[in-house]
């Protein structure tokens, strides 16, 4: 006995309710739609696959531990502290190496201490040689050395120029003609007229010796750079009892 399929059955199909034929129809048409949804991400994904050949490769992104140390930006630390005051500034000063030509006045009374200081403010007196001495300037041309003693000379002062290489020391003559003050008596009178011109020169400093040459014993007094300046000491003088005080130029 042949026993036919219930959907080939177009009697059963007819009398089918409507439910069973929509839920079959929903089968048939999904299995479709998934298909079709099947095929499209087929030809996406070939797609894809596709342009991806065309496009070049992306770059590559360097590695972090693999850049060089110059690359890479490290944040520096300032200090913006002012400097400590405790640090004492640096002071240049001149050297004295080379002042070879010591200028100085034997003699370190007070008197002649200030009379030097006319000529040279920062006069001082030091020890040379074992003795007190004023020293009127220190030089490294033995020129300038010669100037300094030459102007003292001038003002009445005798100096003398010690060379501290060589150890020699010698009195500064200049020009050996110039002007002196000189008092003419016999020999025995010479020291007491020396000591009267020593009180009258009060605190000028000015060489005072006893000579017998030339021309006789007399009490020489200078030297002065000028004749006028020899005048003006002769007259004072003859005005303080000196009557035979005169002016002389020569050695």
């Amino acid at each position: 006995m042949n026993t036919r399929h219930p959907l080939c059955n177009a009697s059963w199909f007819a009398q089918a309710k409507p439910s069973l034929i929509i839920s079959l129809t929903a089968i048939v048409l999904g299995g479709w739609f998934v298909t079709a949804i099947e095929v499209a991400s087929s030809q996406d994904i070939f797609i894809a696959e596709a342009v991806s050949d065309r496009l070049p490769p992306p770059p590559q992104t360097p590695d972090v531990a693999q850049q060089s140390p110059s690359s890479i930006f490290v944040p520096r630390e300032f200090d913006f502290q002012a400097p400590s005051s405790n640090t004492p500034p640096t002071v240049n000063t001149p050297s004295s190496g080379n002042l070879s030509y010591l200028v100085y006045v034997d003699d370190a009374s007070s008197p002649t201490l200030e009379q030097v200081k006319q000529l040279e403010p920062q006069a001082f007196v030091r020890q040379y040689n074992g003795r007190a001495v004023v020293q009127a300037g220190a030089f490294e041309q033995n020129s300038n050395a010669e100037q300094r003693a030459q102007e003292l000379r001038s003002a009445g002062v005798v100096a003398r120029i010690a060379n501290l290489n060589t150890g020699t020391d010698t009195a500064f003559t200049g020009d050996s003609r110039t002007y002196y003050v000189v008092i003419p008596d016999r020999r025995e009178s010479l020291p007491a007229i020396a000591d009267q011109i020593r009180q009258l020169q009060q605190n000028a400093v000015i060489d005072v010796s006893q000579r017998t040459q030339p021309r006789g014993s007399h009490v020489r007094v200078g030297p002065f750079s000028n004749r006028a300046l020899a005048e003006q000491w002769n007259q004072f003088f003859l005005n303080s009892g000196l009557s035979n005080a005169r002016v002389y130029y020569g050695r």
